[in-house]
């Protein structure tokens, strides 16, 4: 996602990956991996959006949220600390400055989770 992030990305955001959930949950838990570029900053309002989703990808089995913000991304330490707020009381979450860190944190955990 490039930001700034608005409540309309976050929509859009929420339109892709909704429908996604229940093939999801058929393979067991599932993580979610997003790239933050340009900018980490987001609105109220798509943090909104993010809370009233969370909820129904953890009921499909939705197991960590992995954030990918490099280092001198604008906000990313606002964003962080937000996110883990919006995540944490429902998911786990982790933060990378690395798309391979993400991946490779993913791919262990997926394994570990379905042995």
């Amino acid at each position: 996602v490039c930001g700034s992030y608005n409540d309309e990305l976050a929509r859009k955001h929420a339109r892709v990956v909704h429908p996604l959930f229940s093939e999801l949950k058929k393979k067991g838990p599932w993580v979610e991996i997003v790239t933050l570029t340009g900018s980490a900053l987001f609105t109220p309002e798509a943090a909104d959006v993010h809370r009233k989703g969370i909820r129904d990808a953890v009921d499909q089995g939705l197991t960590y949220a992995v954030l990918v913000i490099p280092p001198g991304i604008e906000g990313r330490d606002v964003a962080i600390y937000t996110l883990r707020e919006i995540f944490e009381p429902h998911c786990r979450i982790k933060v990378f400055s690395k798309l391979e860190s993400a991946l490779s944190f993913a791919r262990e955990y997926l394994s570990s989770s379905s042995s």
